[in-house]
């Protein structure tokens, strides 16, 4: 069961039009012309998040 905050970045990233995937223990994200990132499925108190949100909007997601 991942957390509400990676939930919701999971659906606005499907949303915008990337391919998320579960695969084990972290989202594979991918989108035509875009490089492939990960974010973790569980992330208890939401750590890093912030940082992955910067991650993929320097990779051009739009988050």
């Amino acid at each position: 069961m991942g957390s509400k905050k990676t939930d919701r970045l999971v659906a606005k990233l499907r949303k915008d039009g990337a391919a998320v995937v579960k695969r084990g223990m972290r989202w594979r994200v991918t989108q035509p012309g875009r490089e492939l990132c990960f974010v973790a499925v569980m992330d208890p108190n939401a750590k890093g998040l912030e940082n992955k949100v910067a991650e993929l909007r320097r990779k051009g997601y739009e988050v």
